[in-house]
């Protein structure tokens, strides 16, 4: 077994004696592997570099997020590999009541081993299915704008933000997850730009070019405007098309009753990155200075 000197020890290669049901559940038998006392209890995900569980862990007793990473054969692919990695390390050191808790990382032959917190209450995606009002979706808002500051400060760029990775606890607060994409600022930051979701990306990271937090406060407007209409503001047949109309199509203007969010939306949607919110923690200052009884009002609940 190799072992990353900046990760935690104790970690064996992965061993795959689950078997999974049709709806992605598993059959309950222990993990052999990679980490020893876990039990997995269905699959999230699955992709040619990662899979994600629910799993049960036994010492100490709590239910888990287990993502395995696989470590690719290429040069460049390791590169990613321990930037990935250098990512959930930034994040693990960080208590912050909306950016999801990272319990361990670890590193076998193969295989990078991060364990989270378990959100149950499902993700922001599904939320939207049903409704929102107005002021749950500023509530929401500053949650997000909130944790991106503390990552920020950390200098990670999350790069993937979209309502699946915002994930919700039983208690009804948001946790940012999935650092899958992230980077973490400086010189090896500008590699790798295109990679995310097109009706989430930034201009600047449709298009490859130079981007650093404020990519991140876009994505976040395309969620706002989303949570406030029920639709994604740019809308197209290819993800070309769509990553065109972000770089090219106006910012959508918001209906009469929502009005007084339209300057917010628009400073988080602006085109030139040097004309949105300078910061996260500028954000929240915009979120916190809005009228109160407008943020309330009923009638806004649409």
């Amino acid at each position: 077994m190799t072992e990353n000197p900046r990760l935690s020890p104790g970690v064996e290669a992965p061993a795959h004696h689950s078997q999974s049901t049709p709806d992605g559940s598993l059959t309950g038998e222990i993990l052999p592997g990679p980490i020893k006392g876990f039990e997995l209890i269905r699959r999230l995900s699955m992709s040619a570099a990662t899979e994600v569980y629910v799993a049960r862990q036994y010492e100490p007793a709590r239910t888990v997020v287990l993502k395995l990473l696989r470590a690719p054969n290429s040069a460049q692919g390791s590169d990613e590999f321990d930037w990935l990695l250098s990512a959930y390390t930034e994040i693990s050191g960080l208590t912050h009541p909306n950016v999801v808790r990272v319990f361990e990382i670890g590193a076998a032959d193969a295989f990078g081993i991060v364990t989270m917190e378990y959100c149950s209450a499902g993700s922001l995606r599904g939320r939207l299915e049903q409704p929102l009002g107005v002021s749950e979706a500023l509530v929401i808002l500053r949650e997000i704008a909130s944790a991106l500051t503390a990552i920020h400060a950390l200098g990670v760029v999350h790069r993937d933000l979209k309502p699946s990775n915002v994930v919700l606890r039983a208690d009804g607060t948001t946790a940012l997850i999935d650092f899958g994409l992230a980077r973490v600022i400086g010189a090896q930051a500008t590699r790798l730009q295109i990679g995310g979701t097109p009706y989430y990306m930034s201009p600047e990271q449709g298009h490859g070019r130079a981007m650093d937090a404020r990519s991140d406060l876009y994505s976040l407007g395309v969620i706002f405007y989303e949570m406030l209409m029920r639709a994604k503001p740019f809308l197209a047949p290819t993800p070309m098309g769509i990553i065109y109309k972000h770089l090219n199509s106006p910012v959508p203007s918001l209906p009469e009753h929502l009005q007084y969010l339209q300057p917010l939306l628009a400073r988080l949607l602006a085109k030139d990155p040097l004309q949105r919110y300078a910061s996260a923690s500028e954000l929240l200052m915009a979120i916190d200075a809005l009228p109160v009884s407008r943020a309330s009002d009923p009638q806004a609940l649409e």
